[in-house]
């Protein structure tokens, strides 16, 4: 998602005109170095693979370190390239500034060459993990997990990574580019045309984010999961926790992926996946957990309050860029800039914790789902050690499914050790849903303040400087 954000907006700004050969470098440069990059960071992969994890520290923050770089390369490279000629070749050489949608397609080209060239060479790596735990899931008596081939592995990249911001992404700029090209100048001269065609300009985003998952479920190859036990179960936890949606599908990944997803803002266009892995090689129970914590994230609002910080966040850093500019002149160039350094600083800065605290709640949610019903002497909203063992049983063995270390960090969720460690303890010390409800009301408030400050500075800048 970074990517697609800081390349589209780097070709808002003023580019460089140079020679087509010129360009043609710079590509070749920001490939390159993508390649050189990748390279050094799957081989210091595969020798912590080979050693069975065994690096030294050193070794593991080098490799961190290279990971790290690398995929800030992906996303920062082509924001050098487009300003430095390969945005101005696309728009102005190749006047593909009057096709709808198909100049933004184009001036994307070098970071969706990065995304292939990076998931290609990290194929190596799943063969030889998915190997390392086939081995020793053959010892412990499991059955071993399913390897794709490169061409799965390929396609299920391009379909989960790619497309599934870029169908949305895309058809928000093909309607935009369609009223900018065609409406606007067919109702020039009228006195609603303006109103018109900023109202349909304003309400291309909702509509999009609205109808989107409708595509995705099917870019991500779904299907409806059959009527059975555990579809009843699922649907009986649906109504206790009034949650509407239009389906629940099965994502099918080959049997590879163990995991779960929630798409959507409008229960008629809300759909709930669950991965072939999960389900196959999973308790009932434990998938009614997970499933628990989908309902959390959609029972929370989790997803609108993302979308707020997003908004918030670009009136924020755009209004603050423009009061610099009445201070110190700027040019197109540096005001992309700026723009873009406020928003990366926004989300380091507050996003992963933020998304981290949206996930505990889930998992909070899922917990106090899974245990049995309290005694009527007993907090309603207490997490009971049944419920705690079930969730935190259900998450380890996502990891152990997916192959992933309990300790390894992420940032939107965190690791899973640090959210079993939570929601244990919080059993053990007789805790309840009431400690993190609150924590995550304050950061709904301060979402809520943030995009009143943005509207504010928005609005002064426009009507009152």
């Amino acid at each position: 998602m970074a990517g697609f954000i800081v390349s589209l907006s780097a070709i808002q700004a003023n580019p460089q005109a140079r020679p087509g050969w010129v360009v043609g470098i710079l590509v070749a440069s920001y490939l390159a170095v993508t390649i050189a990059l990748k390279l050094f960071d799957t081989k210091l992969a595969m020798k912590r693979l080979n050693s069975s994890g065994a690096a030294s520290g050193w070794g593991r923050v080098l490799s961190t370190m290279i990971s790290i770089i690398a995929q800030l390369w992906i996303i920062m490279g082509p924001v050098a390239v487009l300003m430095l000629g390969f945005a101005h070749w696309v728009w102005i050489d190749l006047n593909l500034r009057s096709l709808p949608l198909i100049g933004e397609i184009a001036t994307l080209v070098p970071f969706i060459a990065a995304l292939i060239i990076f998931w290609t060479m990290d194929y190596p790596c799943h063969i030889a993990s998915r190997q390392l735990a086939a081995s020793s899931d053959i010892m412990m008596g499991r059955l071993p997990k399913r390897i794709w081939t490169f061409r799965q592995y390929l396609i299920f990249n391009i379909r989960t990574h790619l497309l599934f911001l870029a169908v949305p992404i895309g058809l928000m700029i093909l309607l935009s580019d369609c009223i900018s090209l065609y409406l606007s100048p067919a109702v020039k001269g009228f006195f609603f045309g303006e109103y018109l065609v900023m109202g349909l300009s304003i309400a291309i985003v909702p509509l999009v984010f609205i109808l989107a998952p409708v595509l995705i479920v099917r870019i991500w190859q779904t299907r409806p999961i059959k009527t059975g036990p555990l579809k009843d179960d699922l649907d009986a936890m649906s109504k206790k926790f009034s949650l509407r949606f239009r389906q629940l599908r099965l994502w099918c990944s080959g049997g590879v992926v163990a995991n779960a997803a929630m798409l959507g803002f409008v229960g008629k266009f809300r759909y709930i996946l669950l991965s072939d892995a999960m389900i196959d090689n999973m308790e009932p129970d434990q998938v009614k957990a997970v499933f628990a914590h989908e309902a959390g994230h959609i029972v929370h609002h989790h997803i609108p309050a993302m979308v707020l910080f997003l908004i918030s966040s670009m009136l924020l850093a755009t209004a603050a860029v423009g009061f610099i500019d009445m201070v110190i002149p700027l040019d197109d160039w540096s005001q992309a800039g700026a723009v873009t350094t406020l928003l990366i600083a926004f989300f380091a800065g507050f996003f992963g914790w933020m998304s981290r605290r949206f996930e505990r709640q889930a998992d909070v949610l899922a917990a106090w789902a899974s245990g049995p019903e309290p005694a009527e002497n007993e907090n309603p909203d207490r997490i009971s050690p049944e419920g705690a063992e079930m969730f935190a049983t259900a998450l380890e063995n996502i990891a152990m499914l997916n192959n992933m270390s309990l300790h390894k960090h992420n940032w939107r969720h965190g690791a899973i050790a640090w959210r079993v460690q939570y929601i244990r303890s919080l059993a053990q010390r007789g805790g309840s849903r009431r400690e993190i409800n609150q924590l995550v009301k304050r950061i709904m408030l301060c979402l809520l303040a943030s995009l009143t400050a943005g509207i504010a500075m928005t609005l002064i800048l426009e009507f009152v400087l």
